[in-house]
């Protein structure tokens, strides 16, 4: 896994010397793509393809991701504990989880070879019976 970050990051610095850097993207797009090295195994390239969709909807669920007043602090706590709350004001952006849960259901599906990383983990864990669909997604 080292390997694979190292190589992430070296891909991600090949930046003109004395050219500004916008920081948030830079460790954004590293960030996605050494965990979609890591974990799943693909591709990304968001530093030069910023555009794709998983990068996108990644930025959406974690950036969007922002209380703006007390209101949705209250809803946002109460959410935990009523999920209708959760599907009423969709605090969560769930267009976005649902997507990255597709992509990630999609991976596990198509994976035909071991590399010892999260999507085996997880068909490991599916195989053994401990653990099944409805009880990791909430409906």
């Amino acid at each position: 896994m080292h390997q694979i970050c190292c190589g992430q990051s070296d891909a991600n610095i090949r930046i003109p010397r004395y050219s500004s850097i916008n920081c948030a993207f830079s460790f954004q797009s590293l960030s996605l793509d050494s965990i979609s090295n890591c974990a799943f195994g693909i591709e990304t390239d968001s530093f030069n393809n910023p555009g794709n969709k998983l990068f996108q909807s990644c930025l959406q669920v974690f950036t969007g991701f922002t209380l703006h007043n007390a209101a949705e602090s209250v809803i946002f706590v109460l959410s935990s504990f009523l999920p209708v709350l959760q599907r009423m004001f969709d605090v969560y952006g769930a267009k976005h989880w649902d997507y990255l849960w597709d992509v990630t259901k999609e991976i596990a599906e198509s994976r035909t070879e071991k590399r010892g990383d999260f999507i085996d983990r997880i068909r490991e864990i599916r195989q053994s019976g401990m653990l099944n669909e409805n009880q990791v997604r909430r409906e």
